[in-house]
């Protein structure tokens, strides 16, 4: 996932889910990249990555800013499909590219993070599984 924590607050409190360990390719770049001072946005790390970026991402963007119950919103339509594909079309590369990455000695640090995002919970009620 890049940036699980949106993701993993709207699962658990729109359908219950509690999602599990993730590899988190945010949370990834920062240790690949350590001296960034921002976190990456999915475009921009497509680009540091030579992936074709999500076409629709500043679309939207400003459409869940206006209405942020989009996704639950049914039948999703053929934009939202193809918006969705394009933000996971390379995660699983990003994951084998970024995973070789993260040092062994980096590799406790970047799981522990990396579960701290699905677990923390915005009221910070600190969710266990």
């Amino acid at each position: 996932m890049h940036d699980c924590r949106g993701d993993r607050a709207n699962l658990l409190k729109d359908f219950g889910i509690l999602i599990g360990p993730v590899f988190d390719t945010q949370i990834a770049y920062s240790y690949i990249n350590p001296r960034a001072t921002f976190r990456v946005g999915f475009n921009k790390l497509c680009q540091l990555l030579n992936a074709p970026t999500n076409p629709l991402k500043n679309t939207f963007h400003g459409i869940y800013r206006i209405r942020p119950a989009i996704w639950k919103e049914r039948p999703l339509t053929q934009e939202m499909l193809i918006y969705a594909a394009a933000d996971v079309r390379h995660l699983h590369n990003f994951y084998l590219r970024m995973s070789k990455g993260i040092k062994p000695n980096q590799q406790p640090g970047f799981e522990r993070r990396c579960q701290e995002a699905i677990l923390k919970d915005e009221g910070d009620h600190n969710f266990r599984f």
